[in-house]
């Protein structure tokens, strides 16, 4: 009986837009049963992803309103749900669990055998993602990668996304974490997840990111140019957070090297041209791509179905042999809600 509300909380789960396939394996079981117990997992089946307060919920499942606002309030602070202050009162929402509930449990409640399970059920998750025109997080270049002329759209320059954002918050790595988890080390600075507005509001109450002004935004997006991280925003205009993505923990960037033409399946206005008279072949660009798209021989090319159009390897070559190349213009949505939508509607679900 303990097994069945995993069972039909699994199928909750697959059908919220980032999908959360069976296996053959059982692994995805074993990672909701580290994440709730019997109790939340009812409760989290009788949840929407639409916002409402602990009343509705409870009146849903037959239950006093104050026993299932308690562990409402227990599971929005581990991060695995989400808690929104609606004027005087505390909203509750189901997430995704990627990108959603696996951050806020690596957060604040992560261990070893929870990363290991993680990590075994990415590939499964990665299937569901790569039959999808529509993608959670989109590739945006990093800032002397483009021009900042009118050719090249406001959504596609970072500091025009983020010039307005007045709520903004800096935390840990989640990836970085997990790989600590698994016993390994990251190469790179590890405070360097962003978010904004809402989603900023939220991590700082939990403690699990510090609030930042413009100023220090600026130098952390410096600083991720510098050490050449790619970043994934939220797949919208708006845009609601900045993952500074590297190639030894990112989730992300894993996930599309499983495909193995990450170019194919990564959202991304651009895709990174070599000039094969001025480019010396020094090697540069190879160091500093994240997906292994440069191939290096007598002469170096960018394998256009694994370039993801960063603009990494733009903004350090030596010669200036190296421009991005703009793809013909697709739709981009104005809010990540509805993103969501969208790939619900490609999944056959809404």
């Amino acid at each position: 009986m303990t097994d069945d509300v995993y069972k039909r909380l699994r199928a909750f789960y697959d059908r919220l837009p980032g999908g959360f396939p069976e296996t053959d394996t059982g692994v995805e079981i074993k990672i909701l049963k580290k994440m709730y117990n019997p109790a939340e997992a009812e409760i989290v089946l009788n949840m929407s992803a639409m916002p409402e307060p602990a009343a509705e919920i409870a009146k849903r499942m037959g239950k006093k309103a104050a026993a299932v606002s308690v562990k409402l309030g227990d599971m929005a602070d581990r991060g695995i749900i989400w808690r929104l202050p609606v004027e005087d009162s505390a909203f509750f929402m189901v997430i995704n669990f990627l990108i959603g509930a696996w951050e806020g449990q690596i957060w604040t409640k992560g261990d070893r055998e929870f990363a290991e399970l993680a990590n075994a059920y990415f590939p499964y998750i990665a299937k569901v993602w790569s039959s999808l025109k529509t993608q959670q997080t989109r590739v945006v270049p990093v800032n002397s990668a483009v021009s900042s002329s009118s050719a090249v759209k406001p959504y596609d320059q970072i500091r025009e996304l983020v010039t307005a954002k007045d709520k903004i918050a800096v935390a840990r790595c989640t990836c970085a974490i997990d790989t600590e988890l698994m016993g390994g080390a990251c190469d790179y600075p590890v405070e360097r997840c962003i978010s904004f507005g809402m989603n900023a509001d939220n991590l700082i109450s939990l403690n699990l990111a510090r609030e930042i002004g413009q100023e220090e935004l600026s130098t952390l997006l410096d600083m991720g140019e510098e050490k050449g991280l790619v970043l994934n925003v939220g797949n919208a205009k708006d845009i609601d957070f900045i993952c500074m993505c590297c190639h030894c923990c990112c989730v992300l960037l894993k996930m599309l090297k499983l495909g193995g033409k990450p170019g194919d399946q990564v959202q991304s206005s651009f895709y990174a041209a070599i000039d094969a008279e001025t480019c010396t072949a020094c090697g540069t660009c190879a160091e500093r791509c994240q997906i292994n798209a440069v191939i290096e021989g007598d002469t170096v090319e960018i394998d256009a179905t694994r370039c993801i159009g960063c603009g990494v390897c733009v903004s350090t070559c030596p010669e200036e042999a190296i421009t991005l190349i703009a793809k013909p213009e697709s739709d981009i949505n104005e809010t990540f809600a509805e993103t969501l939508q969208q790939i619900l509607v490609e999944r056959g679900i809404a």
